[in-house]
């Protein structure tokens, strides 16, 4: 009995290797023909999970990027006009010498903002110091002029009479909007970015402008 369970168990072993064996040796001795073939089968496989992996963005996803600048730009930008309207709205309704101070100090941070709008291209063009002019009129030379004039015409709205500095101010501001709006598209690569930022910047300008303008009216028509 035991022996011929062994003759049994030989004969399953010897019946597996007559099976098995002819297909390990044609896969052992596969020629070099073969493995183009089997390249592109695997290039194939894994071209098909990189593009389950990177499928177009759903409606989702799309959602995320409705405003295509930073939060945090979004909110100091528009943080920046808490001064004027605080500052325009004490000119008119704080008591004096309270409202005459408030609109110094309201004409000093609309000096600020206007040099800081111009200081922008000089901190936009920072980048290409050192290199090799690229042949363009604006970035090689204007955006360099344009970015110091803000600053000379803020600085001498300061030193005349408080209302017309104002209003001078509040030009200026409109001023570099309108130039802005045209050379802006030299900084962004992404023109939803461009379009979102001078949107923002319109609102800014339009509300920064009117503070001015209405604190210089205030002081001439309602003070005096």
């Amino acid at each position: 009995h035991v022996r011929s369970r062994r003759q049994r168990q030989m004969c399953i072993r010897d019946s597996c290797c007559a099976r098995w064996l002819p297909l390990a040796t044609s896969v052992v001795s596969l020629d070099v023909a073969s493995l183009p073939t089997i390249n592109n089968f695997q290039f194939t496989i894994h071209y098909l999970l990189f593009s389950i992996n990177h499928s177009p963005s759903t409606n989702s996803d799309k959602e995320v990027f409705v405003n295509p600048l930073p939060p945090l730009v979004t909110k100091l930008g528009y943080a920046g006009l808490i001064p004027f309207v605080g500052l325009a709205l004490m000119v008119q309704l704080a008591p004096t010498p309270l409202n005459y101070l408030s609109a110094e100090s309201l004409a000093g941070y609309g000096a600020v903002i206007t040099a800081f709008m111009g200081a922008m291209h000089w901190g936009a063009n920072l980048h290409v110091l050192g290199k090799a002019p690229r042949g363009d009129r604006w970035a090689d030379r204007n955006a360099w002029i344009w970015g110091v004039i803000p600053a000379l015409v803020a600085w001498l709205a300061l030193h005349i009479y408080i209302p017309v500095g104002l209003v001078i101010l509040a030009s200026a501001l409109v001023i570099q909007r309108n130039i802005d709006k045209e050379t802006y598209r030299y900084y962004f690569s992404n023109e939803e970015a461009l379009n979102a930022f001078i949107t923002m910047r319109n609102r800014l300008t339009l509300v920064s402008a009117g503070c001015l303008i209405w604190a210089a009216l205030v002081i001439l028509f309602v003070q005096n």
